[in-house]
């Protein structure tokens, strides 16, 4: 269960290059049939040093707060638009007693 906003009868398409300079994957949602999301992400290969290692640490640590309260304001204003919700198949079954 990927997201409460999707329904779990979505079947997932990833690819992915060899890497080599640069690792890309790419992914796409499908939902009866109907491409429904689709990203893709290019990472450029780097070598990890010491220094390297330490500034992408100290850089990257507070993005993970970010990215948590960023998924958690974007999951609000879906929920206040109206958006959809499923309910995750195991907490409809714990709460039906079964």
């Amino acid at each position: 269960h990927v997201s409460p906003f999707m329904p779990m009868e979505i079947w997932y398409d990833w690819r992915f290059k060899d890497p080599g300079e640069s690792l890309t994957v790419h992914f796409m949602n499908y939902l009866e049939g109907a491409r429904v999301f689709d990203a893709t992400l290019t990472l450029k290969r780097q070598e990890i040093t010491p220094h390297t290692l330490a500034r992408l640490l100290l850089a990257y640590s507070p993005m993970t707060l970010k990215v948590i309260t960023m998924i958690h304001w974007q999951a609000l204003r879906l929920w206040l638009k109206g958006a959809t919700f499923y309910v995750h198949p195991q907490k409809r079954r714990d709460k039906e007693g079964k």
